[in-house]
């Protein structure tokens, strides 16, 4: 998981070429001319975007391979602006192994002065040289942009979505012969549907016959200008024994977490249940994707629970081993950071917004941070744009007040105000109802597959195609979640009055806890964590605790703020993380306890060669919660993967990842283990 390599370029007549593959990125002559004809032309896409009428599907997914200098996505975008439905997406999926600098490429594209605009704004998101699935979304929702850095067979066979049409536009066959192999093909036929198209430049036999193979229809058409040819075809799909469009497969193929229980007619409306970051960003992304959503909240306001602190922190702990968690938490603060920016832009949701990308120093503050820190460093994992070396003197300079030890400084981070991002991700959007003073409590559906919400008194509160439950550990009140392992974890913050001498703290610190600079007269000092307490009571000892901690990892700030306090003067705020066993979230469809229990009984006694169906689950109903502390920067990234559940859109990140987020994990761990 190191950065990865950036492409290696040389020019000629201004146009880029691969020092690695010694081939032309496009003609120097009229690249954008070329782009048109062998890509949008071949997949014929202005006629299908102009008559497309949308009953069912409201997006269209190009998959390519190589993205180079993007002028093809710029090329679809502006051609998509033109011509698509103005309330559909488009949704544009890409992999290069040497992603170009962004510098690079604004030096390529800028002879297109039409395509300026749009080019600023895909430079303005363009994701770090990190490896792995970065979803950038653009026009305020119209356009996704998926960007895979890494190599195309392991990041296509690791990736779910369904392509209308495939840019096959690798180097040429005979420079670069692992972008053109049987195994990508058959997974391109993995990634196809009975309406995919492809075209690409090459007319190469061995190229036409491996498609053909794959399950293509492949014919020649003549190529761009000077070219003899090039080939076009669709995708022929055939029914195949170990095809995961059967219902029945072996365990290592994961049927359990394979969802064929929502019904064939695209929702239109959605229920979601809970009022905190978790709620207002799923609420968010489904009013982006034209849901009609009514927002259920059980407090008289937004963001009165565990997302109601004033003062929240942006940011990743870093490590230098590779899981799944750590990319999760890696790809999600990279994509916070752009969700961050991308709302910041948005003139509506700035009206209220609060954040600052103010930086965090990460104190190496004790012998195990400082060789932890150490190991960081010398995995190789981390540009400087993300983690970056400081001494003592640096840190101080960096964070305004004196530093006894350096660290890890990381630009990207930021404080947010999380009450004001919930407002931001709601402001003025007609396509969203928020209810407040509603407590939900059970949940039914009637035959004709509509969803109702009830309240204690069985009162009827809201009904829609489907329900999003997101209130933290309350969805153990419904009968069809009660099972999932939620635990309740006690955490108090410390707001101390800010003195002239530490107003002067620029950027975040963190350490065992954190401080945030001075906001509003106060600085928030935070978190305790009593994982077996209940008590809503805001405490000295807390207080205490949150104060030692500051003392022992910076003593300077603590003496510039212990001067002129008392404990009287400090306030406090309490509230309860829902956390997993895992410390995961939960994200994803809700699944039918006792029909897992018995489709994949024979999983208790090892029978892994059996043939098992794929999962039951309540069709329409599915579970966005349990962030622990981390839901600033895990929301937004999970409300993308949740959307994906739904509508099945392109995922926004890797299937190993989606599947470790799994509301069923739990159930298919317990059943191997034999506890339930």
């Amino acid at each position: 998981m190191s950065p990865v390599t950036t492409a290696c370029l040389r020019w000629e007549n201004s146009a880029p070429i691969s020092e690695a593959f010694d081939d032309i990125y496009f003609s120097s002559e009229d690249g954008l001319e070329e782009s048109k004809y062998v890509f949008l032309e071949g997949n014929d896409l202005e006629d299908r975007w102009a008559n497309w009428s949308t009953p069912g599907s409201k997006y269209f997914t190009v998959i390519e391979t190589g993205f180079g200098t993007g002028l093809n996505f710029l090329a679809t975008w502006d051609l998509w602006d033109q011509t698509a439905p103005s309330d559909c997406q488009l949704h544009y999926v890409s992999v290069e192994k040497y992603p170009m600098r962004g510098e690079d490429i604004l030096l390529a594209l800028n002879k297109w002065p039409h395509l300026a605009d749009k080019l600023t704004l895909l430079l303005q998101s363009y994701p770090l040289s990190l490896p792995g699935i970065h979803r950038i979304i653009l026009n305020e929702g119209r356009v996704h942009l998926t960007l895979m850095w890494g190599d195309a067979l392991s990041s296509f066979t690791n990736f779910s979505g369904k392509a209308d049409a495939w840019f096959l536009d690798g180097f040429a066959p005979s420079k670069n012969p692992d972008m053109w192999t049987d195994l990508l093909y058959e997974q391109m036929a993995r990634l196809s549907g009975s309406n995919t198209t492809l075209s690409t430049f090459t007319a190469a036999s061995r190229v036409r016959k491996g498609l053909i193979a794959a399950g293509f229809s492949i014919k020649k058409r003549k190529g761009y200008k000077y070219k003899r040819e090039m080939l076009v075809g669709n995708f022929t799909p055939q029914e195949l024994p170990n095809s995961h469009t059967s219902t029945q497969l072996c365990a290592q193929q994961s049927p359990w977490f394979i969802n064929r229980s929502n019904d064939a007619q695209k929702p239109k409306t959605a229920v979601v249940i809970g009022g905190g970051i978790a709620g207002t960003t799923s609420a968010y992304a489904l009013s982006r994707n034209g849901f009609k959503v009514e927002l259920i909240e059980r407090e008289g306001k937004l963001a009165n629970s565990a997302s109601g602190n004033p003062t929240g922190v942006l940011f990743t702990k870093l490590n230098p081993e590779f899981s799944l968690q750590n990319y999760f938490y890696q790809q999600s603060y990279l994509h916070a950071i752009r969700h961050m920016r991308d709302l910041s832009s948005q003139t509506r949701a700035a009206e209220v917004l609060q954040w600052q990308q103010c930086g965090l120093l990460q104190l190496s503050f004790s012998e195990k941070e400082s060789r932890l820190q150490e190991q960081i460093l010398a995995s190789g994992k981390w540009p400087e744009e993300v983690a970056l070396p400081v001494t003592a003197q640096q840190a101080s300079d960096l964070s305004g007040v004196p530093q006894s030890s350096g660290g890890l400084f990381l630009p990207q981070s930021g404080w947010v105000d999380p009450a004001s991002l919930c407002e931001a991700l709601l402001y003025k959007n007609s396509n969203i109802r928020i209810r407040c003073n509603q407590h939900a409590l059970s949940l039914s559906r009637d035959k004709s597959g509509q969803w109702h919400v009830f309240d204690k008194q069985k009162q009827l509160i809201a009904s829609a195609d489907i329900v999003i439950i997101a209130n933290s550990t309350d969805a153990l009140h419904f009968p069809q979640s009660a099972h999932l392992p939620l635990k309740s974890i006690r955490g108090q913050i410390s707001l101390v009055p800010a003195t002239k001498a530490s107003a002067k703290l620029k950027t975040l610190v963190n350490y065992d806890g954190y401080t945030a600079p001075d906001r509003n007269g106060y600085h928030c000092i935070g978190a305790t964590f009593h994982p077996k307490e209940n008590c809503t009571k805001v405490r000295a000892s807390d207080h205490l605790a949150n104060l030692d901690q500051l003392n022992r990892a910076c003593p300077e700030l603590y003496k510039m703020l212990n001067a002129a306090q008392s404990l009287e003067n400090i306030k406090g705020r309490t509230a309860f993380r829902c956390q997993t066993p895992d410390y995961l979230p939960l994200v994803g469809p809700l699944p039918q306890f006792e029909s897992f229990t018995q489709d994949y009984a024979g999983l208790r006694t090892g029978r892994l060669k059996e043939k098992y169906p794929t999962g039951h689950f309540y069709p329409g109903l599915y579970i966005n919660t349990a962030y622990g502390s981390r839901g600033l920067t895990s929301a937004p990234l999970c409300s993308e993967i949740l959307l994906s559940h739904i509508t099945g859109e392109p995922q926004a990140i890797e299937n190993d990842v989606v599947n470790a987020l799994h509301p069923a994990r739990f159930i298919i761990r317990n059943l191997k283990r034999r506890l339930v």
